[in-house]
């Protein structure tokens, strides 16, 4: 046969292309030289007719893909972790460069869905391995990190990358593997913009599962919280946890004066942790009696607090020993050949070496998270705790800031006492060792930036990005003046309107509440385009979004999507029916001249085959209920004609029975 004429048939069969790029892939991945091995996959995809074309581009790009994933899980299979990595790295570098050249000219061009390669074998790459494998492929995926993050690819890819890195910590130990979750924390962090949605929580809940259980009473008496009048069980207890118990010592006190620890005050003390993860951050504030019990609860855990504080000998020597472990983490954290700070050194030798050391051990694990053991042994110790006692404090401050806030409703009765119990807490705040003063600054200013968070989320969270080179929005009425000078000065304001912007101006400086409002500009919102793709982004099945997080799922963003349909297109509130926010998407697009999504047609084409089998089957049915029926008639009516016949046999047996007799 002779061979084909290849002006004939100038698009080689997509079976074909897969072929001559699975071999391709094959032979590229048996190379030593990357660059080379790049080429070679470029070149095939060039021979196989990679151009501008979009519907071509997907194409080839797909079986691409296929052709790179089969490569990776084969070398899984066969136990090379290395080959897998390089299988990972080449897909990436080829697509790179394949995507440039056939975009040069035009670099906006929007990338097939088929680009999202690196990040599905990636997925692959880190799902087939241990933990330790994992950890690897990680470790080489994070120096990829400017290609993975370019922008053509990053539109289509941001979904993939936060489902494969949501699986990947699920797999993830929260006790040992903690440094390696903080790397993938910090990918994430610095590859998505600053107003990524998908971090972010909305609606600002706590986490509920969070419980505290402590002792109940009977184990309270048992234990070291339990006092007698002879003190005895102090004194044990003191040297169960290894203190000097005193012959003859009082019994711990709440306060000098004020009453001993039982355990109404043990109950108190522990039960506050219900207050903090009761209510939603975003949520109604707290009622009036719960606001009054918190109080209580408050004021005798800062009352034990005052009466059990830190001595100034205390404070200085904890100072002392958290500069000396902040001063030796420096030491091991610095570079081998690197100059030693002399102080440092003087500081190590005049404490001893292991002392610090085991110092500075501890300063790097101060910030673990940690839930603190609840036995009534421990109270005595955790009263005199410096971080158990910060870590109180600051909850407390923190619910104090959601329920007596700015813009936040509460009881008149309750604004002073509220109030005084936070300059409270700050005030012995401040007093715990080893760096009070500087902790209450630091805790002062994220509170501070947490109001600008909830006010940011409230504005549904508009983005922070601006272009570059773009002006300052401080700088715009500098510029408006500018254009109005060169155009040869202002325009002239007439008497009537220069009178009513001073009078304006006068109302706006006597009403505060007016030049205050929070309420944001409707320019500041999102548009009904970009609500909408969100929509589309969660409908495409390559983006791997579950049903129970797609967007039509949530009433607010439905509500949302009406509004700001009836705002910008009234038409299509015809069709708007229950929420129906897919019109308004398929609209969209239709008046912007874009293709519906490939899936679409394949959606409908499902819908359509299950509708149609669901009338076949409707029919189906009622013609067996009909057969049924008929049947049954038929059943109904035999049965009728055999007890007539049998009636009537009866009757003249009876008859000739009567003339008989």
């Amino acid at each position: 046969n002779p061979e084909p004429n290849p002006t004939l048939n100038p698009n080689p069969k997509p079976m074909d292309s897969m072929a001559a790029l699975g071999a391709a892939v094959a032979t590229a991945l048996g190379e030593e030289d990357t660059a080379r091995s790049v080429d070679l996959v470029v070149d095939a995809l060039k021979a196989q007719g990679l151009s501008g074309d979009a519907s071509e581009a997907h194409r080839l790009f797909t079986d691409l893909q296929v052709a790179f994933r089969g490569s990776l899980a084969q070398r899984l299979a066969a136990g090379e972790p290395a080959q897998a990595i390089r299988a990972f790295d080449l897909g990436l570098l080829a697509l790179s460069k394949a995507w440039a050249q056939v975009n040069a000219a035009d670099a906006d061009v929007a990338p097939p869905p088929a680009v999202i390669m690196p990040f599905l074998l990636l997925e692959d790459l880190l799902e087939g391995q241990t933990i330790a494998g994992a950890e690897r492929a990680w470790a080489h995926a994070e120096t990829r990190m400017e290609e993975l993050t370019k922008p053509w690819l990053f539109a289509r890819g941001k979904i993939p990358l936060l489902r494969l890195c949501n699986n990947l910590l699920k797999r993830l130990s929260r006790a040992h593997d903690t440094a390696f979750s903080g790397r993938i924390l910090l990918f994430l962090a610095k590859a998505y913009p600053l107003s990524e949605r998908s971090a972010l929580n909305i609606p600002g809940k706590l986490n509920e599962l969070n419980r505290t259980l402590y002792d109940g009473e009977e184990a309270f008496s048992a234990g070291a919280g339990g006092d007698d009048d002879d003190g005895a069980n102090d004194a044990e207890d003191a040297e169960d946890d290894g203190g000097e118990a005193k012959e003859g010592e009082p019994p711990l006190e709440v306060a000098p004066g004020t009453g001993i620890l039982d355990y109404g005050f043990y109950k108190q003390f522990w039960g506050l942790q219900s207050y903090f993860s009761k209510a939603e951050v975003n949520g109604p504030a707290p009622g009036e009696d719960e606001l009054e019990d918190f109080l209580e609860c408050a004021e005798t855990v800062l009352q034990a607090f005052e009466g059990h504080s830190f001595s100034v000998e205390d404070r200085r020597m904890a100072a002392a020993r958290f500069e000396n472990a902040r001063k030796a983490s420096q030491q091991v954290m610095r570079p081998r050949g690197a100059s030693v700070d002399a102080g440092a050194d003087a500081s190590a030798d005049a404490n001893g070496g292991d002392e610090v050391e085991v110092e500075a051990a501890d300063a790097s694990k101060a910030n673990l998270s940690c839930k603190y053991l609840t036995s009534s042994r421990l109270l005595r110790l955790q009263l005199r705790d410096p971080v158990l006692r910060q870590q109180v404090l600051l909850q407390v401050l923190i619910l104090l800031q959601r329920v007596a806030g700015p813009g936040r409703p509460r009881p008149p009765s309750l604004k002073e006492p509220l109030e005084a119990l936070r300059r409270r807490a700050l005030k012995i705040l401040a007093a715990t060792p080893p760096n009070g003063a500087d902790f209450v600054a630091k805790v002062g200013t994220f509170l501070e930036r947490e109001e600008a968070w909830k006010f940011w989320k409230e504005r549904s969270c508009p983005s922070f990005e601006r272009a570059a080179g773009g002006p300052l929005v401080e700088d715009e009425q500098a510029l408006k003046l500018a254009r109005n000078k060169a155009r040869g000065g202002a325009k002239k304001i007439s008497p009537a309107l220069a009178k009513l912007r001073r009078i304006y101006a006068e109302s706006a400086a006597d009403a505060p509440a007016v030049s205050k409002d929070k309420t944001p500009h409707p320019s500041s919102f999102e548009t009904m385009e970009e609500h909408l793709e969100r929509y589309l982004e969660a409908d495409d099945p390559e983006n791997g979004i579950e049903e129970e997080f797609h967007p039509k799922n949530r009433e607010v963003y439905c509500w949302r999507a009406m509004r700001l349909v009836g705002l910008s297109r009234a038409r299509y509130l015809e069709r708007l029916d229950d929420a129906n926010v897919w019109f308004a998407c398929e609209q969209l697009l239709s008046d912007q001249g874009k293709p519906l999504p490939a899936y679409v047609a394949k959606r409908r084409a499902e819908a359509k085959a299950r509708a149609e089998a669901a009338k076949k089957a409707k029919k189906e049915k009622a013609e067996a209920d009909k057969e049924a029926k008929a049947k049954a008639d038929a059943e109904a009516k035999a049965k009728a004609e055999a007890d007539a016949k049998a009636k009537a046999a009866k009757a003249k047996a009876d008859a000739d029975a009567k003339d008989d007799a």
